[in-house]
């Protein structure tokens, strides 16, 4: 009789830490998948940056050209009042 209530008494005190030991796993694999969707966060930051100077660059470039349109224009409206 003894030995069943000591196989039953470690049986729980087993269970128990099983239980334990599975909440630490979850735990962990919650902090894993928040970690990865910080990284996966910070790199859709990153790329978005990027993208948001590449535009900046090409509108710079695009008022650059218009200037350049508007010079050039000029100089050939000029050239035909000349003649």
């Amino acid at each position: 009789m003894e030995e069943i209530e000591l196989l039953e008494s470690k049986s729980v005190e087993a269970e128990f830490a099983l239980s334990e030991v599975l909440e630490e796993v979850e735990m962990e694999e919650q902090d894993d998948e928040e970690a990865e969707e910080q990284e996966k966060q910070k790199s859709v930051s990153n790329v978005k940056k990027y993208l948001q100077s590449q535009i900046k660059e090409m509108s710079k470039k695009n008022q650059a050209t218009e200037a350049m349109q508007k010079i050039l224009k000029a100089i050939d409206t000029k050239s035909l009042s000349e003649k």
